[in-house]
């Protein structure tokens, strides 16, 4: 193994969220955190969820020609 230089690939992720237009709509951290518990906090009031199951079927219907809905 000879000692050559490391390359290191820094990525630039955004975070956000696709509106109703299918538009991407950036957050800050902040907003992320406040989303975040936001949903956990009306998750553990009404125990409302969508299953695995659900999430599954919609990711592996993507780029199909029988794409579903994001359950919601």
């Amino acid at each position: 193994m000879t000692n050559q230089p490391k390359h290191i690939t820094e990525e630039a992720f955004e975070f956000g969220e696709i509106d109703e237009a299918l538009n991407f709509q950036p957050l800050t951290e902040a907003e992320m955190v406040e989303k975040s518990l936001s949903s956990f906090e009306a998750y553990r009031r009404k125990g409302s969820r969508v299953s695995h199951e659900r999430v599954c079927e919609w990711a592996d219907s993507l780029g199909t020609y029988e794409e579903r809905p994001c359950p919601r």
